[in-house]
């Protein structure tokens, strides 16, 4: 039995489902729940409808997409969304006590183990700065005394929501519901296997932070060699970056050349994504490829350990991000 978050009465978990569903229904009729959803998910119709409950037009918007198959595929494109990620303040969190597994290392390091799969990791949207009421939202068994927050750009590629009951169950959780003698549930989870870099670990009960910002690095994916190497990662506010990597590192510029620098792909690129992510929260002007006022890309320099660095910067249409080059000046 779980509780029904409509109205926090004590119910089944079908209920909840059909809680979401009559919401959704209210606010976008009968055959979005029970023609489009039902056609897109099947059974996981009622999981779909609590998503669209929880996140509003992000969540509609989301299940929309033709390129979203699955609640998988709904899951990654949550966390990648910039509006669902902006309230959520661009990271997400583990709440854990120290009888969590590896705890130890998370503590000295900072790193959350990479999983097996048959034991992923669970991590939410939601911070606390309650031990008991993230007991009682996230439905734990113990209360946890310290929150690790990280950014989403290193789950976002193996990112899933849980089953019930310990991702045994054959029903999706969005929400969590399974366990009411543990909280009232209500909480936001999903599962991954990824390594996780934290940047933060918070003692709830003491205030105490251990900062890691200091230590991480961004995860970046590749494609190409050489001069046509082209890396992707995501900014600091959940944007997606293509950099062409190869373009401007790997090649001498008129300019100058990065080899006869000490500087590295990743130090440079970092400080150019840390640069494009103050100018962007200072208003500076972005231009966006195909605008009506489009007349090229913004071109920025900035200074890295010594080395004066110019790039090119556009946003596409869709949303993400192209630095087409960069060069040591």
């Amino acid at each position: 039995r779980v509780y029904d978050l409509a109205n926090k009465g004590d119910g089944l978990i079908p209920d909840v489902l059909k809680s979401a569903r009559s919401r959704v229904r209210s606010t976008y009729g009968d055959d979005y729940v029970d023609i489009f959803l039902k056609q897109k998910f099947g059974n996981e119709q009622g999981a779909a409808a609590v998503i669209v409950d929880k996140f509003g037009t992000a969540g509609k918007r989301i299940l929309d997409d033709d390129n979203i198959k699955t609640l998988s595929d709904a899951a990654k494109a949550i966390v990648r969304d910039k509006n669902i990620m902006r309230f959520y303040d661009q990271h997400m969190y583990r709440a854990v006590n120290e009888t969590s597994y590896n705890f130890d290392k998370l503590k000295s390091t900072g790193i959350i183990d990479a999983s097996p799969s048959q034991f992923p990791t669970y991590i939410s949207l939601d911070n606390f700065t309650d031990a008991a009421k993230a007991k009682d939202v996230l439905q734990l068994p113990k209360k946890p005394t310290w929150v690790a927050e990280f950014t989403p750009d290193q789950v976002v590629k193996d990112i899933r929501f849980a089953k019930g009951k310990f991702n045994q169950g054959d029903y999706t959780e969005v929400l969590t519901q399974a366990y009411p003698k543990w909280g009232k549930g209500g909480g936001t989870q999903f599962l991954t296997n990824a390594e996780i870099k934290v940047s933060k670990l918070r003692n709830i009960e003491t205030g105490e932070i251990i900062d890691f910002t200091h230590t991480l690095k961004r995860s970046y994916a590749a494609k190409g060699q050489g001069t046509d190497l082209i890396r992707e990662t995501f900014s600091s506010n959940n944007i997606k970056i293509q950099i062409k990597s190869g373009h401007g590192f790997n090649r001498p510029h008129t300019t100058g050349d990065f080899s006869k620098t000490n500087l590295t792909m990743d130090k440079v690129e970092d400080a150019i994504i840390d640069d494009f992510d103050i100018r962007v929260s200072n208003g500076d002007n972005i231009p966006t490829v195909g605008s009506a006022n489009f007349k090229g890309p913004a071109n920025f320099i900035l200074d890295v350990d010594g080395v004066s660095v110019g790039y090119r910067v556009v946003y596409l249409q869709n949303g993400s991000v192209s630095i087409s080059t960069y060069w040591p000046n």
